[in-house]
């Protein structure tokens, strides 16, 4: 009989044992919840500021290069306003321009904030424009980020926090090498044609611009393309290798048309591979840069030094009658971009942006 009670005691004890390992187990997933979301709020607090920077931003121009002591943040204002009059439903209560940031110190530059990014992308191609005896210097703000790549740049932040155990990453070589090596992978509104000829094709000027002729009658088949980039191979580049034209156009879905249709194709006996790559290649590229390694979501250094002499890069913005119609009008011996116009006393300085030609 006391055998058969200290059992039963025993079996009692270890209920109640193990009733307190679930109450404390219960207690601790209760109390990392809670942490977890306290955490979270100002993660989610820090995502949302971001993503209003992101916005903010790709609805921003950078104006440089003004006359200082001249231009004033109204005279900005007008002159953007007027150009895209015709780019909103209700220019007067609407206008296209929401805020101008004039540099307060000298007023050498200001920051232009529009209603859409639409008005943005067509503000952008107002490059040059002369403005009280000067060419405006107008461009994408600094830390400015093309939609089609900020999804790729979260899917690589939560890659490296994940790697480092949930942890916030400090910035450092190993995340920077792994952005560097992360390849293109969604639509971008840039297009890169590598193999259509050899380096050495592209080294002869006649045989260059006979390229570019081919290329437009092409690539305007699938929307207006806002620009063509054919950087110089350098020196350490032989003939035999793969040339390179970049091709810009206003949106992912274009370029995603142009891909579909020269990605595989042949030129004579040579087949023609079509890659996305970012709008920061795209500059880099018009500027007359080779890049190491094209294609990827961050480059890296230049290309060696050493290109062979010769224009670094043509860009033709507005290729064809379907990115610039014929009764366009004309500034200056160079047709504008569809729809704008430009107010009494403002003429272009120059080209368009990455035209090549002299200003």
């Amino acid at each position: 009989m006391a055998a058969l009670q200290q059992q039963q005691q025993l079996q009692r004890q270890l209920l109640a044992q193990q009733l307190l390992l679930q109450q404390q187990q219960a207690a601790a997933a209760a109390a990392a919840a809670a942490a977890a979301a306290l955490a979270a709020q100002p993660a989610a607090s820090a995502a949302s500021t971001s993503a209003s920077t992101q916005d903010r931003k790709s609805r921003e121009i950078y104006v440089g290069n003004l006359a200082i002591g001249v231009v004033t943040s109204d005279m900005l204002r007008e002159l953007f306003n007027t150009i895209l009059a015709n780019q909103v439903s209700d220019p007067v209560n609407a206008p296209p321009v929401v805020n101008v940031n004039l540099d307060s110190s000298a007023g050498r530059f200001a920051f232009i904030e529009f209603r859409t990014r639409e008005l943005t992308d067509a503000a952008i191609q107002l490059d040059k424009l002369e403005l009280c005896g000067r060419p405006m210097n107008i461009g994408r703000p600094k830390g400015y980020v093309p939609p089609s790549q900020q999804q790729q740049i979260l899917t690589l932040t939560s890659a490296v926090m994940a790697a480092m155990g949930g942890a916030a990453p400090a910035p450092g070589a190993s995340a920077l090498a792994s952005a560097s090596s992360l390849p293109v992978s969604g639509p971008t509104n840039v297009v890169l044609l590598e193999g259509m000829v050899t380096c050495g094709t592209i080294r002869d000027e006649n045989e260059r611009k006979e390229i570019l002729e081919d290329v437009q009658q092409e690539v305007v088949k699938c929307g207006p393309v806002l620009g063509l980039a054919v950087p110089m191979p350098p020196a350490s580049v032989t003939n035999a290798e793969p040339s390179r034209v970049y091709i810009k156009y206003s949106s992912a879905a274009e370029a995603d048309r142009c891909r579909g249709m020269m990605d595989k194709r042949k030129f004579d006996d040579n087949v023609v591979q079509a890659l996305f790559v970012t709008e920061g290649e795209f500059v880099r590229a018009q500027g007359g840069e080779w890049v190491a390694k094209p294609g990827l979501l961050m480059q890296g250094s230049a290309a060696p030094a050493g290109a062979l002499p010769g224009p670094p890069g043509m860009g033709l913005p507005g290729l064809g009658a379907a990115a610039v119609p014929a009764a366009a009008p004309a500034v200056g011996g160079l047709a504008l971009p569809p729809g704008f116009t430009l107010p009494p006393g403002f003429t272009l300085a120059g080209a368009l942006p990455g035209l090549g030609l002299p200003k």
